[in-house]
């Protein structure tokens, strides 16, 4: 056999070259695939680690001097890698991924074309286990969580500080092996679909809208879900949930479609993971878990080693600004908090068990990692809510586990009793000419500006009218008091009872029940329209409802339900021609629920998926 380097002839037999070492393609190697074939020059394919419906990885291994070593080559189907927008996107996801070198992400060496023209990845080949079959097992104890996590946080922490944003952390793509002897040592994987935020992020937008990038539903945060822009935020909302689901064996949410998965991320609070697991969670492991799902990103912690501290209970870092005195407050990273529109969200795909960086199969497929990259020539740009459904083959929809067993992909949920955001009770009849009692909320409801009345039974007091000059709380006491030399109400007389959830704020930071996040009333039908226009049907219907029950006027639910009833049928066929089904009945179904399904019906029953 001649060497396709040097063209000295080698034997048969022989996988390299006895001359310059140079890998020898395999004369027995399927005409079809890449196996027993040289890709770069350098890497010799052997076999299949997993295969989806973009591409392949493939197990190769490359002559180091006397040594060999093995790397994890992944490829793109040949219709995709001729599509110059993917073209371009994967030479700058290539380019994203060779910046990260912290040892808990996975490492990347090059990045190239097959003979064929494929295009190829060639990155760190990892042995071990994912997060997911660990989780599978049951909840994991709270020190080897936190173990686990801080080296999450540590790998995270570095991308955000590069501006990069991974936008499809979860289990599957975070891999537990064996370093020099320590068990749990983390790779975190998948950078593949990672978003640069700031100044350099304008022309990725543009590229990006050309195709489609994914997240899974049940790890998304809320603004992914909605279509808004990619934080680091928005991965630590993800962190939260990995977390959660770690501590108790489930995920904070039940749902059995992805339509489902996008309402319960956006309105539905978390109930405390130790109502979810019989193993005991410290009070601040719980907070810290529970401000990480924060509905609204500004309420969450801004850094991952931010988040590691409130876990771990370490005091916070104390940052540095240019030009000013360091602070204790978690504030702008290198990166600042320059964001940029998110790309539209299409289903997530993933592969059968293997741990280097995987590349998404067909859908409806539960897997072991997940390869994000996907193509469309629509911009789908509301955060495509129909990925596929995350669930394990052969359980499909699944939801009716027991209560105590751990359910990796869906969970009961555990209702919470309502809470109520107290005010302070007014202490005691204040003269005329005092002011009135000043009101106090918790930081999610700001006071306004006028004083109002608790609803809690007041003593006969407080029938006595206050006047209207001392209505308001900032407006100075008329001189001079009567009671000016006298103790203030307070001193000589007790205050009725405080109601019982008084103004401390739910634990965890919670939302409160009543007030959902995001747009209401007219607002949101305008939002609902956006995600229409935009491709999410499922995120539109959402804020369609929602808009409904929070006031909307008859003439902005007419709009929106026009919207969603245009968009629809183009997205089911978008949807179905990229053999996503179960996105397609999704999107005509949502239409349906409210009315506007018509078209959309009529255009799945066109399709393959009918």
């Amino acid at each position: 056999m001649d060497c396709p380097v040097c063209n000295t002839e080698n034997p048969s037999e022989a996988r390299f070259c006895q001359r310059c070492g140079s890998p020898l393609p395999d004369p027995a190697a399927d005409a079809g695939g890449l196996i027993g074939q040289v890709v770069g020059g350098r890497y010799r394919i052997k076999r299949v680690i997993g295969e989806g419906g973009m591409g392949v990885v493939y197990e190769a291994e490359q002559r180091m001097g006397e040594g060999m070593r093995k790397v994890a080559i992944k490829t793109l189907l040949p219709e995709l890698s001729h599509d110059h927008a993917i073209v371009s996107r994967f030479h700058r996801e290539s380019g994203t991924v060779a910046q990260l070198e912290h040892p808990n992400t996975i490492r990347f060496y090059d990045f190239g074309e097959t003979p064929t023209g494929q295009l190829y990845i060639a990155m760190e080949y990892v042995k071990g286990r994912s997060l997911t079959d660990l989780i599978e097992e049951g909840p994991i104890p709270v020190e080897r969580t936190l173990r686990i996590l801080r080296q999450v946080c540590g790998a995270l922490e570095e991308a955000h500080d590069l501006g990069i944003v991974h936008r499809d952390l979860k289990p599957d793509n975070i891999v537990l092996t064996t370093r020099a002897g320590e068990d749990d040592f983390v790779k975190v994987l998948d950078f593949g679909i990672a978003k640069r935020i700031g100044p350099q992020s304008d022309n990725q937008t543009k590229l990006t809208q050309q195709g489609m990038v994914l997240g899974t539903p049940p790890y998304m945060s809320p603004e992914q879900l909605a279509g808004e822009v990619v934080s680091p935020e928005s991965d630590i909302y993800s962190l939260g949930i990995i977390a959660f689901e770690m501590l108790t064996g489930r995920l904070p949410f039940d749902a059995d479609t992805p339509w489902q998965w996008a309402s319960k991320h956006m309105t539905e609070a978390p109930p405390p993971p130790s109502t979810l697991t019989s193993q005991p969670i410290p009070q601040q492991v719980e907070r810290a878990v529970l401000h990480a799902l924060e509905k609204q990103r500004e309420d969450r912690p801004r850094h991952a080693l931010d988040f590691y501290r409130e876990l771990s209970g370490e005091p916070p870092r104390v940052r540095t600004q240019p030009g000013g005195p360091g602070r204790t407050e978690p504030g702008d990273g290198p990166m600042g908090r320059a964001r940029t529109e998110s790309a539209p969200v299409v289903p997530a795909y993933s592969t059968e068990a293997a741990v280097a960086a995987p590349i998404p199969p067909p859908p409806m497929r539960r897997s072991k990692m997940g390869w994000v990259l996907a193509v469309g020539g629509v911009s789908l740009a509301m955060g495509l809510v129909a990925a596929a459904l995350y669930m394990k083959p052969g359980s499909p929809g699944s939801s009716g586990s027991e209560p105590g067993q751990p359910t990796p992909t869906q969970s009961g949920t555990t209702e919470i009793a309502p809470l109520v955001e107290g005010t302070t009770a007014p202490t005691a009849e204040p003269p005329p000419p005092e002011t009135a009692p000043t009101q106090t909320s918790s930081k999610k409801a700001p006071a306004p500006p006028k004083t109002t009345q608790p609803p809690i039974t007041l003593p006969p007091v407080v029938t006595t009218p206050i006047p209207t000059a001392t209505a308001t709380p900032t407006q100075p006491p008329p001189p001079p008091p009567p009671t000016a030399t006298q103790p203030p109400p307070t001193a000589t007389q007790p205050p009725p009872p405080p109601p019982p959830t008084s103004t401390a704020k739910p634990p965890g930071g919670l939302k409160l029940p009543g007030r959902p996040s995001g747009p209401t009333g007219d607002a949101a039908c305008t939002a609902s329209g956006s995600a229409a226009q935009s491709g999410n049907i499922e995120g539109a219907v959402s804020l369609y409802n929602k808009c409904a029950s929070t006031g909307g006027s008859g003439g902005a639910l007419n709009t929106a339900k026009g919207r969603i009833q245009a968009a629809a049928p183009g997205v089911v066929k978008q949807r179905a021609f990229l053999g996503n089904c179960a996105g397609a009945r999704s999107a005509a179904n949502a239409a349906s629920s409210i009315g506007a399904g018509g078209p959309a019906q009529a255009q799945l029953s066109r399709t393959n998926c009918k």
